[in-house]
């Protein structure tokens, strides 16, 4: 009988598996999410703080989506030099392409 219980409570290896893709896809898609908003923000970056209001004050807005993804730029870096080596090869193209961006 304590043979039956043990049973049921190990883990299904394939369902394991698909957890452990599942989780890699959605924390990889973070982190291209952000890689794509500061590489297409980078030239609107740019285009805002040559503007200014007449008194020299910035445009670029305070706390802004571009903000943000800068500053969490170094971690979506690390975690992808983290987890590379598990990324599908198309997903490493598709890296590398928005990586020349930046």
């Amino acid at each position: 009988r304590a043979w039956e219980m043990m049973a049921d409570a190990t883990v299904d290896k394939m369902e394991l598996a698909k957890n452990q893709a599942d989780c890699l896809h959605a924390v990889t898609l973070t982190y291209f999410r952000i890689l794509k908003l500061v590489a297409n923000d980078d030239g609107l970056i740019q285009a805002e703080s040559v503007g200014n209001d007449g008194r020299g004050n910035s445009n670029k807005k305070a706390g802004s989506t571009n903000g943000t993804a800068l500053e969490l730029l170094p971690y979506a870096l690390r975690g992808l030099a983290k987890f590379s080596h598990l990324i599908h090869s198309d997903a490493v193209v598709d890296l590398l392409e928005v990586l020349k961006d930046l």
